[in-house]
């Protein structure tokens, strides 16, 4: 093969392209009204976080739907809420008072 004959580079981009990547999830919002309500503050602080999907937070089968987060922060319960499969899925999701 000579010179001439071999493929430019400019072929050779095309043609392989950029590694497909995985689809990101949707952003899952964290809505705090229902706790700021009842507490008169935002939640702060270290505790075992309540949450559940955003429409279902006045219904009387909540609890089936509730996620539960281990002893920490806010900041990071927001982060495990976010990586909660059932959570993830809806988009948005409240803090339980």
């Amino acid at each position: 093969m000579t010179p001439r004959d071999a493929p430019s580079c400019a072929t050779l981009s095309k043609s392989r392209g950029p590694p497909a990547r995985p689809t990101p999830a949707p952003p899952v919002t964290i809505e705090t009204t229902p706790y700021e309500i009842s507490h008169g503050r935002s939640p702060r602080g270290r505790g075992c976080w309540a949450f559940c999907p955003f429409h279902l937070r006045n219904a009387t089968n909540r609890h089936e739907h509730t996620a539960i987060s281990p002893l920490m922060t806010f900041t990071a319960a927001k982060r495990w809420a976010r990586q909660q499969p059932a959570l993830a899925a809806v988009g948005v999701v409240a803090v339980l008072p």
